[in-house]
């Protein structure tokens, strides 16, 4: 979910993310409407484009691979 995140920094087509992601149709299909759904992503004209609600997902999510990754050194 944050690859997909991370891609759609700009508005991106449903075909663009697949590939970049190497999801299949379906997979694609499951993230896309639950990161809709949770206001994550904006799905405009055929086009998907973070949100601020997902930048700040993608900030904590960095926040705890730096934890994690400390953690283990």
């Amino acid at each position: 979910m944050a690859e997909i995140l991370l891609f759609c920094d700009r508005n991106k087509a449903k075909t663009s993310i697949m590939y970049n992601t190497n999801l299949n149709y379906s997979q694609l299909q499951t993230h896309l409407s639950y990161l809709t759904c949770l206001g994550m992503l904006k799905h405009e004209k055929g086009r998907y484009l973070t949100t601020e609600k997902g930048y700040r997902f993608l900030e904590l999510f960095a926040q705890l691979q730096d934890i994690l990754r400390n953690e283990l050194t």
